[in-house]
């Protein structure tokens, strides 16, 4: 059977009670998930107790995406900034989830999908990481490329998810029976039709044949 992954991005402590339908319906619909959870005020905020019970779900996989989630110009959280301070970044992410959900990730992602070199130097400081969304050069990490990415948010909707855009976008994958990743951004502005709409585009998936996988079982 075919492989699909579900990486849902931007998790963050002033979000989080906005992630539960969301999570819930992964739940129901028995589909494996994995959560973005970016640093910035985890610990000072944290989260409620039921945010913190859905994370730790068997079907529910947290990743590393960063600290602050900051971009300028010709900069980001993971380009331009010195090893050292990517360490930093990358580590308070470790910790607020250690702390405030329980688990260590995994896996990471930088937001943006912006890095650099100093970025699997700094990588390389956290044995515990397996796996990186896109930063294909580290030796000793699985990576899974750009290419295999689908961003199913419509444009100019605060990121709400479009089942029209998700199944275009699906269709070349599924014609040659490839793996790949969905990008979602459940957080942002989800409502109670995009949810109606995401539990369609799996019911679809699983129809066209594939298999909603974790990560590190999407690629052989």
């Amino acid at each position: 059977m075919s492989k699909v992954h579900i990486k849902a991005d931007d998790f963050r402590f002033n979000n989080a009670k906005k992630w539960l339908p969301f999570l819930d319906a992964c739940a129901e619909e028995d589909v494996p998930v994995a959560v973005g959870v970016i640093a910035r005020n985890l610990i000072e905020k944290g989260i409620s107790g039921s945010v913190r019970n859905r994370l730790n779900m068997a079907n529910v996989e947290v990743w590393n995406h960063g600290d602050r989630h900051w971009r300028e110009e010709d900069s980001a959280e993971f380009l331009g900034p010195s090893v050292e301070d990517q360490v930093k970044a990358i580590k308070a992410c470790q910790k607020a989830c250690r702390k405030v959900i329980g688990v260590r990730p995994k896996w990471f992602g930088a937001p943006f999908n912006l890095y650099d070199a100093n970025t699997i130097d700094a990588l390389k400081k956290f044995p515990g990481i397996s796996g990186t969304y896109d930063i294909p050069w580290h030796p000793d990490i699985k990576s899974l490329p750009s290419y295999l990415n689908i961003t199913c948010d419509v444009p100019d909707t605060d990121r709400k998810f479009g089942l029209d855009r998700a199944m275009k976008l699906s269709r070349p994958f599924i014609r040659r029976r490839h793996p790949f990743i969905v990008q979602i951004h459940p957080g942002n502005h989800w409502e109670d039709d995009c949810i109606d709409r995401f539990r369609t585009y799996v019911k679809w998936m699983k129809a066209s044949g594939y298999e909603f996988v974790f990560a590190d079982k999407l690629m052989p």
